[in-house]
């Protein structure tokens, strides 16, 4: 059996279309005060608005002194960063 990789099947997304965007748009339709977003603004380019995420987890207090040092924040706030507000190499 094979295993897809996240790239090849993001390589078979198209824009609007599956099973997880039908599901946002009739969530998001139903909705009363647009508290469940705007599905079109993401899936109608995939390609400009796709993004990727990671979890670290750690209590080496180096590697946190190194993400602060990066990206000017402690990471144990609870705060997000990504590309723009932290300023990492791909």
């Amino acid at each position: 059996m094979e295993t897809k990789t996240q790239f090849q099947i993001y390589q078979k997304l198209k824009n609007g279309y599956g099973e997880s965007w039908n599901l946002w748009k009739n969530i998001a339709r139903q909705a009363t005060n647009g508290e469940f977003g705007n599905p079109d603004a993401f899936c109608s380019n995939v390609d400009l608005t796709n993004w990727m995420s990671a979890t670290i987890e750690t209590k080496d207090e180096e590697i946190i002194e190194h993400i602060m040092k990066i990206c000017k924040r402690d990471p144990r706030s609870g705060k997000s960063y990504n590309r723009r507000n932290c300023n990492s190499k791909r």
